[in-house]
């Protein structure tokens, strides 16, 4: 049995969750593209946070890019959870998820790669202001998952300027989503209307100011926003057609 969504579940996601727990390389034809090496053999998921001031909602302005950013797109699977859950294992994982969303790990790759390489944390590369756009929440019986392997089986996709960079499926995914909440509740309680985010496909590729991104789970939900150098925020142009 599913957790109900309460009326105005999008507006309490928007004021309620408090923090993003995103996984990392959770597709191997991603892990393949960034030339990065997976946890031999399925040691563990790996992930990081993005705050909650990075949430951009449906209709809610641009995506930014921060001066000085290379900023990639990255489409995934976003779970929402809907009570306090610690230590909950697999089997149980399906009655703390409250619905889905399609969300947007925009990425600063430039810092990324420069964060890496002087063995400092991701913070600053993932999670800028506007950096986690995402859909309306659907319940979560909109994606079964299956009962045995708990594999959920629906199409991502992200269109920029109407030209498909990515496609996958989320039954490609290495760790499912009740072995995520299984993994990640073990550390770190998730509380209700966090997010958790379950990695992406391949295809990932750089933003430009002026692009027009469309995304989503395919015949479920979409979302769709602009992209904006925050520069150009300061022109009196800019400004003007915001107000």
């Amino acid at each position: 049995m599913t957790l109900p969504l309460p009326p105005r579940a999008d507006a309490l996601l928007r004021t309620s969750s408090r923090k993003a727990v995103a996984v990392a390389l959770n597709y191997a034809a991603h892990a393949a593209e960034m030339q990065s090496s997976l946890p031999v053999p399925r040691a563990a998921p790996y992930w990081f946070f993005k705050p909650s001031t990075s949430y951009l909602p449906p209709d809610s302005g641009p995506a930014l890019l921060p001066e000085f950013s290379t900023v990639h797109h990255e489409v995934e699977l976003g779970v929402v959870i809907g009570k306090r859950a610690t230590d909950v294992p697999r089997h149980l994982a399906h009655k703390y998820i409250l619905g889905y969303i399609c969300a947007i790990d925009l990425t600063a790759r430039n810092w990324q790669t420069q964060a890496k390489e002087m063995g400092r944390p991701w913070s600053i590369a993932k999670g800028c202001d506007t950096f986690l756009p995402h859909s309306t929440l659907v319940p979560a019986d909109a994606i079964p998952l299956d009962k045995d392997t708990g594999v959920a089986d629906v199409n991502l996709y992200l269109d920029v300027n109407g030209e498909r960079r990515q496609s996958g499926s989320t039954k490609d995914m290495i760790w499912t989503v009740p072995e995520l909440i299984e993994h990640v509740s073990s550390y770190v309680t998730l509380e209700e209307w966090d997010l958790l985010l379950t990695g992406t496909p391949e295809g990932v590729s750089e933003l430009n100011h002026g692009d027009v991104v469309t995304a989503g789970i395919q015949g479920i939900v979409d979302l769709k926003f602009d992209v904006v150098r925050k520069a150009e925020l300061r022109s009196p142009d800019v400004r003007a057609a915001r107000q």
